[in-house]
Formats: C-alpha cells, structure tokens, sequence
C-alpha cells in the first residue's frame, strides 16, 4: 500500500512538472502565439489561476481526508485530472484556456495533503527513511515528466504544432497512477467505517 501511494505521488508531480510548467507553455507558443513574451506571460497567467484555484480545494480536501478517508479525495483528484488533461489541448486563447486551468487547479488541489497517507503506512520508527523515499519518489516524478512529455511532444509535432500526443500521455500516467491507489489500504477510512458501524443500534431481532 506504501508502494502504491508513493505511485501516486509520482502521478502528482509528473502532471504538475510536466504537464502544467513544460507542455502548456511550449503549447502556448507553437500553437496560439509564435511570439516567446506573449507566450510567457500567457503561461504565467495560466500557472496562477492554477495555483489559486488549488487554494480552494486544498482545506476541504484535508478535511474530507481526516474524516471520511485518504481514498476518496486524492483517487478523486487524480482520476479528474486525467480527464481534464486532455481539454487543455483544445483551448485556442486565454478565454478558453483560464476556465479550464481554474477547474484544472480546483482538481490538483483535491490531493493536496497526499503525504498524511503515506504516514499512516508507516511504522513511527521508520517514519524519517519514509519521508525521504516520500520525497524522493515525487521528485523522480518531478524529474520524469518535462523528459518524457518533452520529447513525446518533440516527437509528435505535426508542422510545427504541438499535437495532443502529450496530454494523452499525461492523462493515461495519472489515471494509473489514481486507479492504482483504490488498491492501497485506508487505514484512516478503515478506521471511520468501523467506528460508524459501532456506533449503529444494534438490531434486535
């Protein structure tokens, strides 16, 4: 289960890496502009929208977690994002694109407080190792996306345009990445469930 969260924090900075600070802008370039300052502050309008939009989502989301369950919240978060990703690609301008950065960002921000599962996986006399292959982890995936987005888009340009080769590839990293998390324990919703199911009557007859 350790294993599996880990995965999934790499999904999260592979998209957040390689998707949002390397494909879009280059996206922004080939595809809408051609000028580099226009594409530069587009990219930055678009990467703040992002980030403020995660704000919204990053308190309820630690809610959610500490009283329903890690599951729901960061499989929730990771499984949008990958359908989201795609939809990038059809935006044509800043108006088009803003609405669904926002949306995009209200989504990342789901699994904002991803690192509380993999603490409740580990033993507290390992928890300083756990932390550092946490982070280290999320950095090989931090690492991973501009490489491999990179070049899947160097690949598959098509006159000078960036195709949708590269958010597709992102949308499939990350819903794996997801749905290999319903298969992690939820110590946390393990918890919940049994404590709701005590504290129904019991039936009497």
């Amino acid at each position: 289960s350790y294993i599996l969260v880990n995965i999934g924090t790499m999904g999260t900075f592979f998209i957040r890496s390689g998707l949002i600070t390397t494909v879009i802008p280059l996206f922004i370039y080939y595809n809408w502009t051609g000028d580099r300052t226009t594409a530069a502050t587009f990219t930055g309008v678009l990467i703040t929208m992002n980030a403020l939009a995660s704000l919204f989502t990053l308190y309820p989301s630690g809610w959610i977690a500490d009283r329903v369950g890690r599951k729901i919240p960061f499989v929730t978060s990771l499984v949008l994002a990958a359908i989201v990703s795609p939809f990038l690609f059809f935006t044509t301008d800043l108006g088009t694109a803003i609405p669904i950065m926002f949306v995009y960002g209200l989504v990342l921000g789901l699994h904002g407080p991803l690192a509380a599962w993999a603490t409740d996986l580990t033993p507290p006399e390992i928890m300083g190792t756990s932390m550092g292959l946490y982070r280290t982890l999320g950095d090989l995936g931090f690492l991973l996306g501009p490489v491999l987005l990179g070049a899947i888009l160097q690949l598959t340009m098509v006159n000078n345009r960036v195709t949708i080769a590269p958010f597709l590839f992102a949308s499939g990293w990350v819903m794996v990445s997801g749905l290999a998390l319903l298969l992690a324990r939820d110590p946390v919703g393990e918890r919940q469930r049994a404590a709701a199911s005590s504290a129904q009557p019991r039936n009497s007859g």
